[in-house]
């Protein structure tokens, strides 16, 4: 959604205009969101620069205050692709509903931001078209048991509060080696320290986990905006195809680009609404095609992420200063029992691929 437009017609910009100019609106989506025995349409307000179509502002929220909604999104800024800093507040801002920009008008004025009001404009119009087609697509639904969804949804939960990725990075790797027979170790990969996708990629193989690094790129982050559809999908390619195990991937999505249906089963499996991120699960790799969980693959999945969790809270400032090696033993809850994990961090290599010593960022 925040992507540069081409103008069909003149932005309804003043030339006087000293700072940061956004248009804003509300509206009510066209999906439906059941939630504590009711069910209603959730309003979605959206802030976009001007001068070149950013979204700079967004937030689904309940409808019945539409005024505050918009300024409330106003107030939790999107990053900009490319800009380090969140976008400043605008100097003024365009309404296209005269009523709307009555009730807005006083809330920004202590923020010296001016309120003006434009005619219908066709390439914002256009955005909204294109974020209400895109909530109506069919979600990645969970095919899951409660009793499964809910332990993987509160271990996601868990994952996103602790934010590993503000201290940690991709390499080296974490082992999760579980107590119990029947579960299987898994290498974590912790992801986000490029502060674009967030979460962590759980390798049945620490072969595999070394392949990718090996390829100079990683087998969920983001590609190069510049690269064609036939470039991607043969980057993809590549490194499903020194996957020959399965791995399993849980990143984390801005709530608002996310299919309401497939929020409703979250919602209902207990994430929170007023999360602004919900997770997103995968299976990849092994021969076999990209596809969601299965329930006995996230089991494994929730049993590693709560033992990351706790371990890396354990040792938080070990793993920021990289003082490695690091092995320890936590205890987590599987299907109601008390399972030993012994994770460990092994030292960094020499000879690690270059794409494991690439400059790092801290301070999501």
């Amino acid at each position: 959604m925040a992507r540069r437009k081409n103008p069909k017609q003149p932005t309804p910009i003043g030339r006087g205009d000293r700072g940061p100019v956004l248009l804003g609106d509300v509206r009510e989506t066209p999906v439906e969101v059941r939630e504590d025995n009711r069910t209603y349409k959730p309003v979605i307000a959206l802030w976009v620069r001007a001068d070149d179509g950013y979204v700079v502002g967004q937030l689904l929220d309940e409808p019945g205050h539409p005024a505050q909604t918009l300024v409330n999104a106003l107030r939790s800024p999107t990053p900009v692709p490319g800009e380090p800093q969140p976008p400043v507040l605008p100097s003024r801002v365009v309404l296209f509903n005269q009523e709307l920009a009555r009730q807005v008008a006083p809330m920004l004025a202590p923020l010296n931001i001016e309120v003006t009001t434009s005619p219908p404009f066709e390439p914002f119009e256009e955005m909204f078209d294109e974020l209400f087609a895109h909530l109506q697509q069919p979600g990645p639904f969970l095919d899951l048991p409660e009793d499964v969804l809910r332990p993987l949804l509160a271990a996601a939960g868990r994952l996103w509060r602790a934010k590993p990725w503000s201290y940690a990075f991709d390499y080296p790797p974490f082992s999760i080696v579980p107590g119990q027979g029947n579960v299987k170790p898994l290498f974590a990969s912790i992801f986000g320290a490029n502060e674009e996708v967030f979460g962590v990629a759980l390798y049945s193989s620490s072969e595999d986990y070394e392949a990718t690094l090996e390829l100079g790129e990683s087998a969920t982050g983001p590609r190069p905006e510049a690269m064609s559809p036939e470039a991607l999908d043969k980057s993809a390619a590549k490194v499903l195809e020194v996957i020959h195990h399965r791995a399993f991937l849980v990143s984390f999505e801005p709530r608002d680009d996310l299919p309401s249906g497939y929020l409703d089963q979250l919602t209902q499996g207990g994430w929170s609404r007023r999360m602004s991120v919900a997770p997103i699960f995968s299976a990849m790799g092994g021969g076999q095609e990209p596809a969601l969980l299965t329930p006995e693959e996230a089991a494994e999945v929730t049993l590693a992420i709560d033992s990351l969790v706790t371990f890396c809270d354990r040792h938080r400032k070990r793993i920021a200063d990289e003082q490695f090696p690091i092995r320890d033993t936590v205890e987590v809850s599987l299907g109601g029992k008390a399972v030993p994990v012994d994770v460990s961090v092994p030292a960094e290599e020499p000879s690690a691929p270059p794409a494991a010593r690439r400059p790092r960022r801290r301070g999501v």
